[in-house]
C-alpha cells in the first residue's frame, strides 16, 4: 500500500509518466511533449504506462489536459493526428450511446437470449463479408429471421416496460 500512495503521488506521478523535463519531455502550453530520447534515462513506452499502474493514461489532475497529453503522446509531432486524437475523445464521450434500464427482467429476453445472441454474431460475420449489391437483402433477410426467433417478443416487451415506467413517472 505504501507502494501505490507513494506512486499515487502527482509529483512522483509525473515523473514516471514523462520523465525529467528537457531529458524526456518539454511542456508547451502546460502539456508535456515527448522528445527524442537515447540512453540510460530513455522512457520505454510514451507516457511509461506500465509503471503507472495507478492510473489508465496521462493524469495531470485536469480532464483537457489529460485528453490533450495523451494525444500528444500519441501523436508524436503530428498536429493533425493530434488534432483526429482530441475530436474522437470528444466524439466518444459525448455522442454515444446506452441501453435503458428497465429495472425489472425481461422474460423474452431470458427465453431467446442464447439464441438470439447467437444469430447477432453470425448476422454480423455474414454482413462484413457479403458483396455490397447484396447487403440490403441480406440484412432485411437477416432482421426478419432474428425478429422471428425471439426478437420481436423482446422488443415488444421492452416497450411494454418502457410505457410502463414512464406512466409511473408522472
Amino acid at each position: 500500500m505504501k507502494y501505490l500512495n507513494w506512486m499515487a503521488d502527482p509529483e512522483v506521478l509525473f515523473f514516471l509518466q514523462f520523465g525529467e523535463e528537457g531529458v524526456n519531455h518539454t511542456m508547451v502550453d502546460g502539456i508535456p511533449q515527448g522528445i527524442a530520447q537515447t540512453g540510460e534515462n530513455m522512457q520505454m513506452s510514451n507516457l511509461n504506462l506500465d509503471y503507472t499502474l495507478v492510473v489508465n493514461g496521462a493524469e495531470l489532475g485536469d480532464t483537457e489536459k489529460n485528453v490533450k497529453t495523451y494525444a500528444a503522446a500519441l501523436a508524436t509531432g503530428d498536429k493533425d493526428y493530434e488534432k483526429m486524437a482530441v475530436d474522437s475523445y470528444k466524439i466518444n464521450t459525448t455522442e454515444c450511446f446506452t441501453g435503458f434500464y428497465y429495472g425489472v427482467p425481461n422474460e423474452a429476453s431470458i427465453k431467446y437470449g442464447k439464441t438470439l445472441g447467437d444469430m447477432n454474431k453470425q448476422m454480423m460475420d455474414r454482413l462484413i463479408v457479403v458483396k455490397p449489391a447484396e447487403f440490403d437483402a441480406l440484412y432485411d433477410k437477416l432482421v426478419k429471421e432474428y425478429m422471428d426467433a425471439g426478437g420481436k417478443a423482446v422488443q415488444e416487451e421492452n416497450v411494454k416496460h418502457y410505457r410502463e415506467i414512464k406512466e409511473s413517472s408522472k
